[in-house]
């Protein structure tokens, strides 16, 4: 997946969806605080990434909860123009797919976004690269 420099990262992003509103507010290099409505919220964020080269590959799940989280592949989503579709009452899903050079190389995505009662605001990527130049 795409890795963004300091100076292709925006400051914010804001995602919409009824009407809840999620601000994502850039704090240090590569890291964003999240607000839902006006009000900074925790986060949890879980990745798994699967390699696909002939053989599939996946890997444990990464989990991570905090005040900050790296939002790079919400940004590639949204400059491959993914739109926020409603997944729950409380959550968007984000999808995409983007050939990353050779012709048979591919990254296929899911990023959902839900948040609990609590505030807690949870991003869930589901990563797949896929890599036909070896079979």
């Amino acid at each position: 997946m795409r890795e963004y420099t300091d100076a292709q990262r925006p400051n914010t992003l804001l995602l919409t969806f009824g009407e809840m509103h999620l601000l994502f507010v850039r704090v240090t290099d590569d890291q964003y605080a999240v607000e839902v409505n006006g009000m900074r919220s925790p986060i949890r964020t879980t990745r798994v990434t699967t390699w696909d080269t002939g053989g599939v590959h996946t890997y444990d799940p990464e989990i991570q909860q905090g005040q900050t989280v790296n939002i790079d592949g919400i940004i590639y989503a949204r400059e491959l123009g993914a739109e926020c579709e409603l997944e729950k009452p409380s959550g968007i899903k984000l999808e995409f797919a983007d050939n990353i050079g050779h012709y048979r190389q591919w990254t296929y995505a899911t990023i959902i976004i839900t948040i609990e009662p609590s505030g807690l605001v949870n991003i869930d990527e589901r990563v797949t690269e896929e890599d036909g130049s070896y079979y």
